[in-house]
């Protein structure tokens, strides 16, 4: 379970960190935007680009943040006013859709969508940049996802079938 918790702490750090760096970067961006046009006359021509590509960047791995605080948008309904013993059982189920989803979607298809950009040379207009850049958030967020799911399911199989005591915990709760 330590490693585990380990491994937690270190997603969430780096997940922290690029969301503190995009938000920050984002002000930033749309800040010397809104000065350029209005105060100088002379509006950027690269930072709405730059700002929207953030943007998906700071959703995408805000996503995988939320997943991995069991935050994100779930169906509460079939789980209210049930034991914890069927909650544990439900919220295993939901972490073994999101990892199913990620990995096919998110990963898998991310991939083929960055070979796919990769091929045809896909740049971006105002900045001349590679579009692989924008889209390879796709793939990584997935990845970040996954682990996160991986990480609950391990720890509800940890604490169900090794540890009796720490049967009734949330699955996906990396205490002691």
């Amino acid at each position: 379970m330590r490693i585990l918790r380990w491994i937690e702490r270190v997603l969430d750090t780096l997940l922290q960190t690029a969301i503190l760096g995009l938000v920050t970067g984002l002000i930033v961006t749309v800040s010397w935007q809104v000065f350029s046009r209005y105060i100088l006359n002379k509006p950027s021509t690269s930072t709405d680009e730059l700002a929207r590509f953030m943007l998906v960047w700071l959703v995408l791995l805000g996503a995988a943040y939320c997943v991995g605080k069991k935050s994100h948008l779930a169906i509460d309904l079939l789980s209210m006013g049930s034991s914890i013993k069927i909650r544990q059982w439900f919220n295993l189920y939901v972490d073994l859709m999101i990892l199913g989803f990620t990995l096919f979607v998110m990963v898998y298809g991310g991939f083929r969508l960055l070979a796919s950009i990769a091929s045809s040379n896909g740049i971006s207009p105002a900045m001349q940049m590679p579009l692989e850049y924008l889209f390879m958030i796709l793939p990584v967020s997935g990845l970040l996802m996954a682990a996160y799911s991986t990480l609950s399911i391990m720890t509800f199989l940890i604490t169900r079938f090794e540890k009796p005591g720490l049967a009734s915990q949330e699955p996906g709760t990396l205490r002691d």
